[in-house]
């Protein structure tokens, strides 16, 4: 489902996109990256942390006991008390225990009953991770090395010893769009539907190609990308063909 585009030599505690920039904890100080992974200001605060997320307003960062938000240079403690493993932000605050998973928006909220070491959500679908293993409702891939912390920005991004940046395979996306046309909704709608996310899968194809461009000087990486770009537009094509087909035959009963 995840393709690897690029593997980054910097090694972390925590990770996070904030307002157009990579996040990247280490103890008592946040680096902040912009999106070609390169270093442009960090943050030195008084307390040491282990995990970071964000909203587009406020630095959530945590250690094994506590949690803090950060904003407008205030360092504010909330007032949670439980063993933590790691920190999200899903619509709320996402917190991580060994047990279970709790939200966090004024008060405290059991969120899922499942055991893992990270979540956090794509196109409004859950993922969560075990180790080096990514789940959805089953386990979806697995890595070949143990997850620290993630993100996601048109790529997912994870966090090990080293950073390793994943985009998603188009064609799975195009495969399930098909499912669209068996709803029971009208043809023309469901085809509008269906051409509203290929629009999308297309821009997101342009971001891999320049994201690509930026952090890869390796031409055989670059001919990869290409490669897998032109794959997905050949789908497209063949898709397209399904959908011209399909309103052919509506337009032909009216």
């Amino acid at each position: 489902m995840f393709k690897l585009i690029k593997k980054i030599p910097l090694e972390y505690d925590g990770i996070c996109y904030y307002k157009e920039n990579y996040l990247l904890l280490k103890d008592n100080v946040i680096d902040f990256y912009d999106n070609d992974f390169n270093k442009i200001k960090k943050i030195k605060l008084d307390n040491k942390f282990n995990y970071i997320t964000c909203n587009n307003e406020y630095i959530f960062l945590a250690n094994d006991k506590e949690i803090y938000k950060y904003g407008f240079d205030n360092l504010i403690k909330l007032d949670i008390n439980l063993d933590i493993i790691n920190i999200s932000y899903i619509d709320s605050l996402i917190i991580i225990t060994k047990d279970k998973i709790y939200s966090y928006n004024d008060k405290l909220n059991e969120y899922l009953d499942i055991k893992c070491s990270n979540i956090f959500n794509i196109n409004d679908k859950i993922y969560y991770i075990k180790e080096n293993e990514l789940y959805e409702k089953n386990k979806i891939q697995c890595f070949d090395f143990k997850i620290k912390d993630c993100c996601y920005n048109n790529c997912l991004v994870l966090l090990s010893n080293c950073i390793y940046i994943y985009n998603i395979d188009c064609y799975d996306k195009i495969s399930k769009l098909l499912k669209c046309l068996c709803k029971n909704e009208s043809i023309p709608n469901s085809i509008a539907c269906i051409e509203k996310a290929l629009a999308n899968i297309l821009n997101e194809e342009a971001n891999k190609i320049k994201k690509a461009i930026c952090l890869s000087n390796n031409i055989c990486d670059l001919i990869k990308i290409n490669e897998s770009v032109n794959q997905t537009i050949k789908n497209i094509i063949l898709l397209e063909q399904v959908l011209c087909s399909k309103l052919d035959i509506y337009n032909s009963k009216k």
